[in-house]
């Protein structure tokens, strides 16, 4: 029998495709449901603009979806394509999970951006 995959399998569009040209928060995340790893995924594409353009896109938590810290995951000084997964562990962080995204450089630095979670649901909540 095949899981109920669209019930269970959740895609967190953390950085939802698109050019990633500036400083910025990412959409928060409420991960009260997963118990399990998350899956992320950055996919970056060589820098379509700038001098010496680099970008860091860094996880940070939060209990109260108010403050919050770096989660020490992130895809760092990022200088050309990239396509890398890493783990993030909802139990060890806080309740609410966001991407951030830090770009370096001069004369407008650009990456074509996509950074994704894949999260399996413990629970549907009511």
């Amino acid at each position: 029998m095949l899981p109920d995959l669209p019930n269970y399998l959740t895609v967190l569009r953390l950085i939802p495709t698109a050019d990633v040209n500036a400083d910025g928060n990412g959409t928060p995340f409420d991960l009260i449901a997963y118990e399990t790893p998350i899956l992320l995924r950055a996919d970056v594409g060589n820098a379509t603009a700038g001098t010496n353009p680099t970008l860091d896109l860094v996880i940070k938590e939060s209990s109260d979806n108010s403050n919050w810290t770096n989660a020490n995951v992130a895809f760092t000084q990022v200088t050309n394509g990239l396509a890398q997964t890493l783990s993030y562990d909802p139990r060890a962080h806080g309740r609410y999970m966001r991407c951030d995204k830090d770009i370096g450089g001069t004369n407008s630095p650009s990456f074509p951006t996509s950074v994704s979670g894949y999260a399996q649901r413990q629970y549907n909540q009511t």
